[in-house]
């Protein structure tokens, strides 16, 4: 790892549901609607279960709550089909990504979009969004998805910068397990807390202007990346 007088913050790598936009809800009523025809009444507990993926995770869950022959594939493409046909209304941005992102771009950081979505749902979400990201990678391009770190590893070595130079913002337990495993600060818009020396949470991303977070990921590198490269 780079020592500390060689890394700043150059680049910034979001996660989309949740985080990016507030697709979650969507996901859950395309979830609801499809085992109500099975007979299953998805509850809030499924819907946590579910929150940030892989969707080879959850077919599975779907495939045994559902008690049918299907195979889990099945499930996987229905609820993507279902969630397309709600994207083409677009997807609402979370509070506060407006101004960061048009922040981060007037300084000239770089942008990624990670995402444990599959791609055609990346690109719907993609086509909706009033800016562009440099870089964008979906559950289909990787070998393992979110939690593991491929995804934010890749994303780095494509925008090239290094992990440390990076900032994960991410939302969920799954994500922001895989943004830690990455090696990057990460931004956890959540009120679930992690005892990792590479994890800040806020409430949401209103209260953390660029600025801010300029200032954060100094501190982060001066505390952590000069210890781990002593």
């Amino acid at each position: 790892m780079p020592t500390n007088e060689s890394v700043s913050l150059e680049a910034l790598l979001w996660d989309m549901d949740g985080t990016l936009v507030d697709t979650e809800p969507l996901w859950v009523e395309c979830e609801k609607e499809l085992m109500a025809g099975f007979g299953y009444q998805w509850g809030e507990a499924d819907a946590l279960h579910c929150i940030g993926g892989p969707m080879e995770r959850v077919e599975l869950y779907l495939k045994e709550k559902s008690g049918s022959n299907h195979e889990p594939s099945w499930f996987g493409h229905t609820l993507v089909e279902m969630m397309l046909n709600r994207l083409a209304q677009g997807a609402p941005l979370r509070p506060g990504v407006q101004e960061l992102f048009a922040a981060s771009r007037e300084a000239g950081l770089k942008t990624a979009l990670v995402s444990a979505s599959r791609r055609s749902v990346v690109d719907a979400v993609l086509s909706s969004l009033p800016f562009e990201f440099d870089f964008s990678i979906s559950a289909t391009e990787v070998s393992r998805s979110k939690p593991d770190p491929e995804s934010y590893l890749t994303a780095s070595q494509h925008l090239a910068t290094s992990i440390s130079s990076c900032v994960v913002i991410e939302d969920s337990r799954v994500g922001i397990s895989s943004g830690l495993a990455s090696g990057a600060m990460v931004i956890g818009v959540t009120d679930e807390i992690f005892d990792h020396e590479n994890f800040l949470g806020v409430s949401d991303l209103r209260s953390l202007p660029l600025a801010d977070l300029r200032s954060r990921h100094s501190d982060w590198v001066d505390r952590v990346v000069r210890k781990a490269s002593a």
